[in-house]
């Protein structure tokens, strides 16, 4: 450091100082790691050549838009509706949706630290709507028995 400039992380990727802060960077960086994590998911999955496709562009999407929200400090409404389908096709594209819900509640909680009440309540229920409704869309013959086993303990009598 004989110049006196100071190197160090760019300014983007440098975790701030406050405690808001420093829980944004952390989601954030557990968000596109969780998205890296879903591309294998994804690859192995049944779905067609184009779901997956479809799939990874949106695993994409999502790293891009976090990124560009951290780097705002805010997230513009209406790309909600467009993250909650990315969020769709990624989860219906996984061979179980459940597969890649760590990259769903911790999509949530990133987005929960950034604007109002109101702003972060349609946020979620747009994230948890598309979580359903790829569960729905993938599971559909499953029928009740299916969900009942994942919660009930095991030698619970079925009756469905």
């Amino acid at each position: 450091m004989a110049s006196g400039r100071k190197t160090s992380l760019p300014t983007s990727f440098a975790p701030p100082k406050g405690l808001l802060g420093r829980a944004r960077f952390l989601f954030l960086l557990v968000g596109l790691f969780m998205a890296l994590l879903a591309v294998p998911i994804v690859l192995s999955s049944d779905a067609s050549g184009g779901h997956k496709a479809a799939a990874i562009a949106s695993l994409l999407f999502l790293g891009g838009r976090w990124t560009r929200g951290y780097a705002r400090e805010r997230f513009s409404a209406p790309w909600d509706l467009p993250e909650g389908l990315a969020l769709f096709l990624v989860n219906s594209a996984a061979f179980e949706p459940t597969a890649t819900l760590g990259l769903v509640i911790n999509g949530m909680i990133f987005r929960s630290l950034y604007g109002s009440t109101r702003g972060v309540a349609g946020a979620l229920l747009i994230y948890l709507g598309a979580f359903l409704l790829a569960v729905a869309v993938t599971r559909a013959d499953a029928g009740l028995d299916y969900y009942l086993s994942s919660v009930l303990p095991p030698r619970w009598p079925s009756c469905f």
